[in-house]
């Protein structure tokens, strides 16, 4: 029983430290997984953002078109609004 006592009272140091070891390593993980995640959020943002400004473009020369037929009052009116 001695013993037992013995050992564990002098192996406790060298499990302690073993265990604050495997938490900065834990947290370093973390860290770059957090760090990849940022990385790929940001790349999925700037597409989205592309994506949005493409699709602004497109509904503003909806609108152009839109606007040039609602003025139009003959049908040449209407054929100068469709691009050739």
């Amino acid at each position: 029983m001695k013993k037992i006592l013995l050992a564990t009272i002098l192996l406790a140091p060298f499990i302690t430290f073993a265990d604050s070891g495997n938490t900065n390593d834990n947290s370093q993980q973390n860290n770059q997984q957090q760090q990849k995640f940022e990385a790929r959020k940001a790349k999925v943002s700037e597409r989205m953002q592309k994506q949005i400004t493409k699709m602004q473009q497109k509904l503003d020369k909806l609108q152009q078109k839109k606007s040039c037929v609602d003025k139009a009052t003959t049908k040449d009116d209407m054929k100068a609004c469709k691009p050739d």
